[in-house]
Order: structure tokens, then sequence, then C-alpha cells
């Protein structure tokens, strides 16, 4: 008679982030998937637009311009080749996020004052829970302080 001892199962790297009765995990799953390498030029063409309006933020939620700051450069330098030791996923993820940034449509739209930009916050903070080591490592090849 065999018994066999149950493996432990792996914890997984789930960050369920349900902000107003939404699942951002599940979102940003599904925008990552639809992202096209027109969308990693659009964010490198509206690089400027995007890291402006993270700056005006600053004082609301202050990591934001930090971490915004740091995603555009990294889907920038994936697009222009000039940094690849990230994986597809997690570049399509920094994309639909950037995009989600700037998109004021959103589940809750920007122009309601506080909370407007609130999704916006947990969607990008969730590429940084879901992808720590890659931007950590980014950081370190781009010479900046990791705003983790």
């Amino acid at each position: 008679m065999k018994t066999s001892a149950k493996k432990p199962k792996k914890k997984s790297r789930s960050a369920a982030v349900p902000l107003g009765g939404v699942d951002y995990q599940a979102l940003l799953q599904h925008g990552a998937r639809r992202v096209r390498p027109q969308d990693l030029a659009a964010v490198a063409r509206h690089a400027r637009a995007i890291q402006s309006m993270a700056q005006g933020l600053a004082g609301l939620h202050p990591q934001l311009a930090a971490r915004v700051r740091l995603l555009v450069d990294l889907v920038s330098d994936y697009q222009r080749r000039r940094y690849r030791k990230v994986s597809v996923r997690i570049i399509h993820a920094a994309t639909y996020a950037l995009l989600y940034f700037l998109s004021p449509n959103d589940v809750v739209p920007d122009q309601i004052p506080l909370v407007g930009f609130g999704d916006d916050a947990a969607i990008i903070g969730l590429v940084f829970y879901l992808a720590e080591q890659d931007l950590e490592d980014y950081s370190s090849w781009k010479g900046v302080a990791y705003p983790g």
C-alpha cells in the first residue's frame, strides 16, 4: 500500500484588488492580453503627457508619479530595443496600465475629485506587485531608485 504525501500547493502571486467591487487583477490580465505592438508605440509617443498627468497627481498619490515614470521608461526602452530582460507579459501589463491611466473614462472616471484616479493607482500598483523583481532589475539597470 502506497501512501502518497500531498505536495503543498505553491503560493500564487495573486493580488485580487476589489476596489469598488471590481477585480482589478482580472481587468489587468484581460487588458494585457489585448495589447498590440502599436500600443507600445502609443505609450512612447504619449510619454510626456502620461508623465505630466502623473506629476500633477503627486500630491494626492505620492508614489504614483515615480511609478508611472518608471513604467513609461520601461515600455519605451523595450519598444526601442534598449532593454529586453523582461517578459512580454510584463511589458503588456505595464502598457495596458499606462493606457488605462491615460484614459479619462475608466472604471472610476478621472473627473471625480479625490477618487477618480484611485482605480488608476490600483492598476499601476498591481503591476508593481506582480512584477516587483523585474521592475527592481530594470531600475538597477537604468540607475534610478526603485519606487516600489
